[in-house]
């Protein structure tokens, strides 16, 4: 599930468009206007803001510039009737991570959107240090320090954690953990999961589950605010 920010001033495209990221699972936010819009990103800091062009008052384009001045740094997708290269051109150079033009079909919607989620997931993964508890985590040189001093953490511990920060406050299904870090979505038993959550809490010194939760009949969430970033 990521958080994903709608700025489109035609209702029936907004309302389209909220119903297809809903029906994936996905939190969503809209407003009809840029500088709305704005505000909204920068409060909620969502995952990716999909924007139309010809938006009243601050345009798309004039939005994807003002959203990356404010180191806004989840993806943006322009959608707009505006198909020619020169708008292309100008979406990508306002800080746009991909342009998709009206009318679109809701499959090729779908996988931009997937695919720009996965991107940012990806990103966010290798540039994130932050601390858990007594904890300080590297994520991009894969280094684990309590209290100054390095551990070690097996690959599949550091993907396991590497997915509960991406989805930190939201439950993760024990389907989804197997998917994600094995690459597959079905096993004899999900007791495999349960072992490494279990062999991560111990290494983390969270013995009794106050960092990463077992939300009953929805899998594993690492508890919201458990992270804290670093500088």
């Amino acid at each position: 599930m990521a958080r994903i920010l709608i700025v489109e001033d035609e209702p029936t495209t907004r309302m389209l468009l909220r119903t297809v990221l809903q029906s994936g699972g996905h939190r969503v936010f809209d407003c009809r206007d840029g500088a709305s819009g704005l505000q909204i990103a920068l409060h909620e800091k969502p995952d990716l803001a999909i924007l139309d062009v010809n938006l009243p008052g601050l345009n798309g384009f004039e939005l994807c510039t003002a959203l990356r001045h404010a180191r806004f740094d989840g993806g943006i997708l322009l959608v707009t009737a505006r198909q020619t290269i020169d708008d292309r051109v100008a979406g990508l150079g306002s800080g746009a991570d991909d342009y998709l033009c009206k009318p679109f079909d809701i499959r090729e919607l779908k996988a931009r959107v997937a695919a720009l989620i996965r991107r940012n997931e990806r990103r966010v993964s290798k540039e994130r240090t932050c601390t858990l508890g007594k904890i300080e985590v590297d994520l991009g040189q894969k280094v684990a320090r309590r209290e100054g001093m390095p551990f070690s953490l097996t690959k599949t511990e550091w993907s396991l954690l590497e997915l509960l920060l991406q989805n930190e406050g939201r439950p993760v299904s024990r389907a989804k953990i197997l998917d994600a870090v094995w690459g597959y979505d079905s096993s004899p038993t999900t007791r495999t999961v349960d072992t490494h959550v279990y062999r991560l809490r111990r290494k983390l010194g969270d013995d009794v589950g106050a960092l990463i939760r077992n939300v009953h009949g929805e899998g594993y969430a690492l508890r919201h605010n458990a992270s804290e970033e670093l500088s």
